[in-house]
């Protein structure tokens, strides 16, 4: 199955330690509703974490990462049914791939996957407080800096 995704615009060459995303099947129609996801690198201190970890809930998290290069919390456990991985920083394109990953043990089929521009995300969710919300956001952000970025 084809899917789209959109993901921060701004995001080209530089790395970072978290990424968020929303997919949705295309063509819309086509099996469901939009999802939102986000992926935690867990292979960077607490300090330049996203959201600056918590030391607490950082200490948490790795041990239950373990040696496993990814894990999904679909129990909440660690707040949400996230992406956690063992890497310390990914690209883009690293992001995208687990993205997919994420997708795949959720049990979904994805055949491909596209990136689509914020207008086509606004058009994925007109009629939702989401899409008014995120639009919104990601339009604030077009005058701002882009996420900080590890190197």
């Amino acid at each position: 199955m084809r899917w789209k995704v959109f993901t921060d615009p701004k995001w080209d060459k530089e790395r970072r330690n978290w990424g968020e995303a929303f997919v949705w099947p295309d063509p819309a129609e086509h099996e469901g509703a939009l999802r939102f996801l986000e992926v935690y690198c867990l292979g960077v201190s607490p300090e330049v974490g996203p959201k600056r970890w918590r030391p607490s809930w950082y200490s948490r998290a790795v041990k239950w990462l373990g040696d496993r290069p990814y894990r999904i919390d679909l129990s909440g456990e660690l707040g949400a049914a996230n992406l956690y991985v063992g890497a310390s920083n990914f690209t883009r394109d690293e992001f995208l791939g687990w993205v997919v990953v994420w997708m795949r043990e959720c049990g979904l089929i994805v055949r491909e996957l596209v990136v689509a521009p914020l207008q086509e995300f606004a058009h994925a969710c007109p009629d939702s407080d989401l899409g008014r919300v995120v639009l919104g956001e990601f339009l604030k952000r077009d005058d701002e800096e882009p996420n900080s970025a590890l190197s």
